[in-house]
């Protein structure tokens, strides 16, 4: 992963590459969301963890973060709600 600083100084680690099944993944919500007529962000996905917000003194902090291997145990669908995300579905398993 890299760290990055984006927008309103939101400081990620974003991945270097996205694995295959995450891929797959993004592009069957974004073919569901769609075919229902809702708006799907053109942007690259870019799939990243929040270090800090708002970045601040993190920025000081110029070293790399040590590659992390993830594993899925399911995913969720989450909604802004003010300054936190409220979940609104998870569904159980992995890739």
């Amino acid at each position: 992963s890299a760290l990055d600083t984006w927008k309103q100084g939101l400081q990620v680690a974003v991945a270097h590459e996205v694995p295959p099944a995450l891929a797959a993944l993004h592009l069957a919500i974004g073919t569901g969301l769609r075919a229902r007529g809702l708006p799907v962000e053109a942007r690259p996905y870019r799939p990243h963890v929040t270090l800090a917000r708002p970045a601040g003194a993190a920025r000081a902090f110029g070293t790399e973060p040590a590659p992390i291997a993830w594993t899925s145990v399911g995913h969720a669908l989450a909604m802004r709600d003010g300054p936190h995300y409220r979940v609104l579905r998870r569904w159980p398993g992995g890739a």
